[in-house]
């Protein structure tokens, strides 16, 4: 997209890309998180020159059906897809849920116990397709009814969630007044940026919300090739983990479990 929305503070503008990238980076960073559409008002986001060679430009991973700015391509395909297939899956009454779509077989005992804290029952042999992040991700990026479903998801050793209470877009995350008394979600939505050293993640949908990854660092750039930290906007994104106040309570807080259990979906733009 050429032009962006910016709705901050009840104060609307319309940038074209030239005007925002000149605007102090200060200011950049601070309305980064508040780009629309400026035809189907879908949340937007803005991605500055990068080292590879692409130009500044804005995006929007919710582009709402026949807005002229909206632009096929390979992406946005496969989300459509997988949409389709996770709309076929909820028709089961329970769906396996699986973490490694490369060793479906396998089942890892991480979420054992936050399960059973939830008083979830094991489940029976006979299981349909698993689903993956990335499939779960990409339909609710495309309106799903995945999160306001009551079909069971399949965690790990035959424990069940809810759908309707697993799967958490991040403006939605309630936080626990600590880590230890959170519960594990299915946290997803659209990254607005990165902060300059990796270290923290910023969801495009809400500024109270960061996302720790200096633990995961290196293992989440070398999967997905990233070298700048411009890549990272606009990506789509799923993890598994806990939300929680910060000390001060004026940050919410959401904790990966681990580095396998996060999903990046990049933007073409």
């Amino acid at each position: 997209m050429f032009d962006a929305l910016c709705i901050c503070q009840e104060r609307r503008h319309l940038y074209s890309i030239i005007c925002f990238q000149a605007l102090a980076e200060e200011q950049i960073e601070r309305f980064r998180q508040h780009l629309y559409c400026p035809e189907c008002h879908g949340r937007a986001y803005y991605r500055k020159a990068s080292r590879d060679g692409r130009s500044a430009c804005f995006g929007s991973r919710y582009h709402t059906e026949g807005c002229s700015l909206a632009q096929s391509s390979p992406g946005q395909e496969l989300e459509q897809r997988d949409a389709a297939e996770v709309a076929q899956m909820l028709t089961e009454e329970v769906i396996p849920f699986s973490f490694n779509p490369g060793k479906q077989g396998e089942r890892s005992r991480a979420t054992t116990v936050g399960a059973a804290r939830e008083g979830l029952r094991p489940a029976r042999a006979g299981t349909p397709r698993p689903l993956t992040l990335a499939k779960a991700l990409h339909s609710l990026m495309r309106g799903s009814d995945l999160a306001d479903s009551d079909t069971l998801i399949e965690l790990d050793q035959g424990y069940r969630f809810k759908a309707s209470n697993l799967f958490v877009n991040f403006a939605d995350a309630r936080a626990a007044e600590s880590a230890k008394e959170a519960r594990p979600k299915m946290f997803w939505g659209t990254l607005s940026h990165a902060d300059g050293d990796l270290d923290w993640l910023n969801p495009a949908e809400c500024t109270d919300v960061g996302i720790p990854i200096r633990r995961h660092r290196r293992t989440i750039l070398t999967r997905y090739g990233i070298e700048d930290r411009e890549a990272l906007a606009g990506a789509g994104i799923m993890l598994f983990g806990k939300c929680y106040w910060n000390q001060a309570r004026t940050r919410k807080i959401i904790e990966p479990w681990n580095a396998e259990r996060i999903h990046l979906s990049l933007a073409d733009a």
